[in-house]
């Protein structure tokens, strides 16, 4: 297996070639402080390759804002440290607190599936609620470190991609060597590489890698505050079973937050749940916007 470094080359030749955007967005190097500040958390070391890559780039910058534009590849979004903390501190509180339980399909014994999430799971690719993981807390025929492609939703099963971050880095450099599709409609990045023993080759194509996906009209709501020397809005969408939260200061920009939950139900009954706590505090609906998903 070659090197994470001669793969990322490969990897950033491409992108500076055909989509500078993403080129641009690559993150710098990640700390060591942060990197053994979110060690201290989980069950087990993250791999050495794991943290080789990010060393190199932490993710890219701005992808799980919900930039079509700087989309990694295949519609997935290279998650940054910190958004790896966000989503993994999110579902484990989750799971902790509601129980849910597992994937029943999961293919094969590789994959733990007692329940829905699991502390040991390490995201680092994001797609409207979907993962793939880094596994520290692998199934009796598994190894620690494999790749695990996740539906929050259940609508494919779990499968590992690769049995490392390595190989699987290594697999995506000599998938883009090999040559590419641009997406005409959305200009993403889409190739097609080979995956561990359970791939998804005998099941049906997910709908995320057609050329004809839907567009769909998503509502925002954004609520403001003004009192004393406050000045403040707050914003919150639902996709399927995703929400996308906005907060900040008026005229000044904010940050967003993701958030995942196991069924579009789930999401709505949280969303409202938040929209009675900000109303209960004075906030005021000022608008309702629509920024235009895909299926």
């Amino acid at each position: 297996m070659q090197t994470v470094s001669k793969s990322w080359r490969t990897i950033e030749h491409f992108y500076k070639s055909h989509a500078k955007p993403v080129y641009r967005a690559l993150g710098k190097p990640v700390s060591d402080s942060k990197l053994k500040n979110f060690e201290r958390k989980l069950p087990a070391k993250l791999p050495r390759d794991f943290v080789q890559s990010l060393r190199i780039h932490n993710g890219v910058r701005g992808s799980y804002l919900g930039s079509v534009e700087l989309q990694f590849i295949n519609c997935w979004e290279l998650l940054p440290l910190d958004a790896i903390q966000q989503e993994w501190k999110m579902m484990t509180d989750l799971q902790d607190e509601c129980g849910f339980k597992g994937d029943n399909d999961s293919v094969g014994k590789r994959i733990k599936n007692d329940a829905h999430w699991r502390r040991g799971w390490v995201p680092f690719l994001h797609e409207n609620g979907n993962k793939v993981f880094i596994d520290l807390d692998p199934g009796p025929k598994g190894k620690i470190g494999q790749v695990v492609e996740w539906s929050n939703s259940g609508s494919f099963p779990s499968q590992v991609w690769a049995d490392s971050f390595g190989e699987w880095l290594e697999q995506l450099a000599a998938a883009l060597e090999r040559g590419v599709k641009i997406d005409d409609e959305d200009g993403g990045i889409h190739v097609k590489f080979g995956f561990k023993s359970q791939g998804r080759s005998k099941a049906k194509p997910k709908a995320r890698a057609s050329k004809t996906r839907a567009r769909k009209r998503v509502p925002i709501r954004r609520f403001e505050f003004i009192g004393g020397k406050s000045a403040k809005f707050w914003q919150i969408r639902q996709t399927g079973s995703e929400l996308t939260l906005g907060s900040g200061r008026l005229h000044r920009g904010g940050k967003e937050q993701i958030q995942s939950f196991p069924t579009p139900k789930a999401a709505a009954e949280h969303m409202q749940k938040l929209i009675d706590q900000k109303l209960a505090k004075g906030y005021v609906e000022v608008s309702k916007a629509y920024v235009i998903t895909f299926n």
